[in-house]
């Protein structure tokens, strides 16, 4: 009997970890920033590869001013990739259809060449912060 609730316990504790681990990395977001020929490419993935549901994407230059930030529509958005150029930038993209840019107000913004901006990226369960210069 007290062998047949080991292995009952085993197994038990077996499922345990294993759907531990599946909700770890279902909640386990992923920020990268990286440079390419039109400027700063911003992922912000789930298991590396799918939209995840950010709920704010907050951009503030070298002096902590903040420059664009995007919150969602609704509590089923997602995100991917938002691509950032140099110049005045106004976020029209089709991945961006369900977020709204609440700051600044006319929804237009300016990039500048060579300078540090950092992200902030809010999830219900995470947050993430990165850099990147244009």
């Amino acid at each position: 009997m007290l062998k047949f609730n080991m292995k009952l316990l085993f197994g038990l504790m077996s499922v345990l970890v294993f759907l531990f681990v599946i909700f770890f990395n279902l909640f386990n977001y992923e920020l990268t920033v990286s440079n390419s020929d039109d400027g700063v490419i911003i992922q912000v993935l789930s298991l590396g590869e799918y939209h995840s549901p950010v709920l704010e994407l907050e951009i503030s230059d070298s002096n902590n001013i903040v420059v664009v930030k995007l919150k969602t529509k609704s509590n089923n958005s997602v995100l991917h990739t938002v691509l950032i150029n140099e110049g005045v930038t106004k976020f029209d993209d089709i991945y961006l259809d369900q977020y709204e840019v609440v700051y600044p107000q006319s929804q237009i913004y300016k990039f500048i060449k060579h300078e540090q901006y950092n992200i902030s990226v809010k999830w219900k369960f995470n947050n993430a912060q990165s850099t990147f210069i244009l």
